[in-house]
This record gives C-alpha cells, structure tokens and sequence, in this order.
C-alpha cells in the first residue's frame, strides 16, 4: 500500500489526479510490448573508408541473405547431433529472455488492474509471480550462460566449472571419482560467472 495526500492506495496505483488515465495506459503499454515493425531494416554499416580506401564491397550486405544472417544457406542455426550439450544450449537460449518478458508483461497487467484502485482486493494476485518470474529469469540466464561459457572457452579452471554446475567431487576408497549435486545460491553463481565470464570481480 502506498499513501499520499491523507489517501491510502493500493501497491502499483496511480492517484486519481494521475495526468494517465486507464485506457492511455493501456496504449501505452501495448507500445511497449507490441511495437510497430520499422519500415527500413537497421544494420550497422561498415566504415566508409574501408570501401573508399581500401575498395573493399559491401554489397552483400544491402541484402537479408548475407552470410551469418539467419536466411543464408551457410548459417549454422544449431550444433550438429553430435554436439548434444551444445543442441541442448540452442533450443533452451530464448529461455531467459521469455522469462524476463513474461515478468514484464505480468508487471504491466498488475499496473493496469490497479490503476486509480484505493483498496488493493489482492496484493498476492501480481506480485509474487512478478518477483518468481524474474528471479526464474535471473536463474535461467546464469545457468545458460554459465553452460555456454564452459562449453566454448578454455582455461576455466575444473573447480570452477563443478562450482557453476553445482557439483561436488570426492574420492572414494577405489579410487574413484563420485560427482555429487551441491546446491548453491544462483547470486553465488552469478558472482562467479561475472569474474570468470566478463572478467568483473564482485
């Protein structure tokens, strides 16, 4: 709940006197979620004077079938069947960011709903599935990227991929490696994946 001017209102509401009314709102927000497609493509050019130059052509790309885009024949698209942690990564890498949609779309509703509302019928009805969407996305994203990393980039060090992965190795009395699942907290993780994965120390 949340007060101003003597007033109580519900958590999210705008007061009464809010210069937006319900229904500009809700446009606004549509805007935001669902926006027009732009009528020109946007692609970053490269510099002039590498045409002018050194007379590199850059025609290829004033088309959509440009090697690396996603309509040339050549494009890799996923990793091959015998690459099965990596296919697993490609069909899993929108994940994070449905997630992350989803909580914003669910935040937008909650604004809506409450929107000039005094009284808040049920503040559990928006906000607990807002804060566990977003921090599904949170988990998601560290535990994709942290998988990404591991599988594409050397010397990371064998304790820190068990740390990401969340396992624990033990010798038993053979011998032998046991690998065990130890749970550990997704902003451990995150802090980790942050100093080994964009090399910024927390």
């Amino acid at each position: 709940m949340a007060e101003g001017d003597g007033e109580v209102w519900a958590a999210g509401a705008a007061p009464e006197g809010s210069e937006i009314d319900r229904e500009e709102l809700i446009g606004r927000l549509d805007s935001i979620f669902n926006p027009e497609p732009d009528d020109e493509f946007l692609r970053e050019w490269p510099d002039n004077r590498l045409e002018q130059h050194h007379g590199l052509s850059f025609d290829y790309m004033k088309t959509h079938d440009w090697e690396g885009s996603s309509m040339h024949p050549s494009t890799r698209h996923r990793a091959s069947d015998k690459e099965p942690d990596a296919v697993a990564l490609t069909r899993n890498k929108d994940v994070p960011t449905a997630l992350f949609d989803s909580a914003l779309r669910l935040f937008g509703d909650s604004l809506i709903e409450y929107h000039n509302a005094k009284e808040n019928p049920s503040a559990l009805r928006f906000y607990p599935p807002i804060i566990l969407t977003f921090w599904s996305a949170l988990e998601s994203f560290v535990r994709y990227t942290s998988e990404l990393m591991l599988l594409t980039s050397k010397g990371i060090p064998e304790g820190i991929a068990n740390y990401l992965r969340e396992q624990a190795v033990e010798v038993d009395e053979k011998g032998d490696l046991r690998f065990s699942d130890r749970n550990r907290s997704v902003l451990e993780r995150y802090s980790v994946l942050l100093r080994y994965g964009f090399g910024m120390q927390v």
